[in-house]
């Protein structure tokens, strides 16, 4: 996959970049419950500098059997779960400084509203990973950074 060199039109200012990406990029948004508690249910969005968005996915972090947290009734370990949402980064999700964002909204609750990790994966691997509750997690990123692959 072939990225463009940013090339900004006045001194370092981003504005008049010209194309960040020849292709789409293709990422992966992992989440692993490493808690293995059942936590909540989270919309993936993806928001364009102009504040529009772009719903991506919905993940229900829910435990399989419902309800175990860490262990069972028995003692034996919560089975974890684990889900990987592809996403494509296109021209048109990118500012001026070829950055765009990704957003991780509450959107419902199971029953223990614990923390839970997700990360971010490019061509070179695991370029980014957060720890996040209720609250969400908000982050911008650099196509450049994410979908040049890592030495």
């Amino acid at each position: 996959m072939a990225t463009k060199l940013l090339t900004p039109s006045d001194n370092g200012n981003c504005g008049g970049c010209v194309a960040c990406l020849d292709t789409p990029c293709q990422l992966t948004l992992v989440h692993v419950d490493e808690n293995r508690c059942e936590d909540d249910i989270f919309g993936i969005y993806l928001v364009r500098s102009d504040g529009s968005e772009r719903f991506i996915r919905q993940i229900n972090l829910v435990s399989s059997p419902a309800g175990c947290c860490g262990a069972d009734e028995n003692g034996n370990e919560c089975p974890q779960t684990r889900i990987e949402v592809p996403i494509t980064i296109q021209e048109m999700d990118l500012d001026a400084c070829c950055k765009f964002t990704i957003s991780l909204r509450l959107e419902g609750s199971n029953c223990c509203s614990t923390y839970t990790r997700f990360s971010i994966n490019g061509p070179g691997g695991e370029v980014y990973g957060q720890y996040f509750g209720v609250d969400g997690v908000t982050q911008s990123f650099d196509v450049r950074d994410l979908c040049n692959p890592a030495p």
